[in-house]
């Protein structure tokens, strides 16, 4: 395991982020990771049977249960949470979470 600060916990506990860095709270220890698109939350999960990984989404976090522990994670505003992707691989869960794409509308403005 990485070293964590106090810092990292306190960012984590809020959906802050400062960069990437891997924290242990007392739940699961997971990866926060910045991509230009989408967010990447790892959370280690090792020797879990993924069909035992309960994976839930409640609007603004992602609750993850598994025998090892939980963690809730808040999603920010700019996630799509309706297009997040999971997967387990040799004792990793990744959860990718796409940014929202924004919209463009041209606004006419009246002359008066």
């Amino acid at each position: 395991m990485a070293n964590t600060t106090k810092k990292d916990a306190v960012l984590v506990s809020r959906g802050m982020r400062e960069g990437n860095f891997t924290t242990t709270t007392g739940q699961l220890d997971h990866r926060i990771t910045e991509l230009d698109d989408a967010l990447l939350l790892s959370v280690e999960v090792p020797g879990v049977d993924p069909e035992t990984i309960e994976l839930e989404e409640t609007g603004d976090t992602i609750v993850i249960n598994c025998d090892r522990g939980v963690l809730v994670y808040p999603i920010e505003a700019s996630l799509d949470q309706s297009k997040l992707d999971a997967s387990v691989k040799w004792g990793m869960l990744d959860i990718h979470i796409p940014r929202r794409q924004g919209r463009s509308v041209k606004i006419q403005i009246a002359a008066k």
